[in-house]
Parts: C-alpha cells; sequence; structure tokens
C-alpha cells in the first residue's frame, strides 16, 4: 500500500512532470537510472524549459528564483519517508547547491500544505541532495572495480548530500544506508 506522502504527491505532480519508470528504476538524461528500494516511490522533474511548471513566474524573476533541480524522487524505507533532491551535470559539479535547494524548498512547500490540510502526517521527511556527474558514457571495459565509499557533502538544507560520479545507476538504498550510518556515528 503507498504510503500517504507518495499518494498525495503523486495526485499533487501532474503526470506530465513524472519522470520515466522502469520498475524500480527512474529514468533521467544522459542514461542514469536511479534505483529506489521498492515500488512505494514517486519520481518527477520541473525542469523542463518547454513546459514550464512555474509558469506563474514573470519573464525575468530574481537571479536564482526560477532554477529548479533536475529530478524528485520520493522514497519509503524502513518507514521513514526521504526525499531524494538530484541535480545532474554533464561535466562540472560547479553551482548545484542553489538548484538542489531550490528543489527542496519546493518539496518543503507541497508538504507542509498537504500536512496543513491533513492529507499527510507529521511524520518526519529526511531530505538528501544527490548530485550526479559525469556519467559514464561507455561501459567499464573488463570487471574490475574500483568502490569508492559514499561521499558526503555539506548543506544546511538537507540530511546529506551525496556526490555520484560516473555513475549510470544509482541506488538510493545505498545511499539512504550511508546516511544512516552517519547519523548513528554522530549521535554517539
Amino acid at each position: 500500500m503507498p504510503s500517504k506522502v507518495i499518494n498525495a504527491l503523486e495526485k499533487t505532480i501532474d503526470s506530465r512532470y513524472h519522470l520515466r519508470r522502469v520498475n524500480r528504476d527512474w529514468c533521467l538524461d544522459n542514461n542514469v537510472r536511479i534505483r529506489a528500494p521498492n515500488r512505494d516511490t514517486i519520481g518527477f522533474s520541473l525542469d523542463d524549459a518547454s513546459n514550464p511548471p512555474l509558469a506563474f513566474l514573470g519573464n525575468s524573476p530574481p537571479e536564482h528564483v526560477a532554477k529548479m533541480c533536475d529530478a524528485m524522487i520520493a522514497t519509503i524505507h524502513k518507514q521513514q519517508t526521504y526525499v531524494f533532491v538530484i541535480e545532474q551535470k554533464t561535466a562540472h559539479k560547479d553551482d548545484y547547491k542553489k538548484q538542489i535547494a531550490n528543489g527542496q524548498m519546493f518539496c518543503d512547500w507541497l508538504i507542509q500544505i498537504c500536512r496543513f490540510h491533513k492529507i499527510i502526517p507529521d511524520d518526519a521527511i529526511k531530505y538528501i541532495g544527490l548530485l550526479v556527474w559525469e556519467p559514464r558514457p561507455t561501459p567499464p571495459k573488463g570487471t574490475t572495480s574500483h568502490k569508492r565509499p559514499k561521499q558526503a557533502l555539506s548543506h544546511p538544507l538537507f540530511h546529506r548530500v551525496f556526490d555520484e560520479k560516473n555513475k549510470e545507476l544509482v541506488l538510493l538504498q545505498s545511499l539512504i544506508s550511508a546516511a544512516s550510518t552517519a547519523t548513528a556515528a554522530r549521535t554517539r
């Protein structure tokens, strides 16, 4: 049964803005797939110049007001709601923080409205930022794997922000585990 948060977001965000989905994978540009831990998830993007979701904004709003991150994915894992705010860059990872902050604030605004009208409970939601950059254009050669630990970046609005370089498949469950481990270590 879908959670109330996932259900509310799915009903609120017009289907034109939903990300393409293949089983548990949400598909982004450059063949990047984001795999959710289960099917109780919703993915959407408000970053579409041809179909602007924030059309009520003026033609030239103040700098950064109309910037939006590339995607947002809400998922449930072990009864906890996580909202991943995702920015994708093809080459340079600079200047992503304002875009993911705008995505987080949009989600928080929408969730607060749903809470106010008692559509969803007041349960805590953990926001995790995700920067995906320089996706690998070709499959890796051979079977050698160079696994590096999940790298976390700091951002005041997020529970954690992860930097995933050269990934075509990002597993949200591993990021949730890494964020939970880091939180547990800080509270000891």
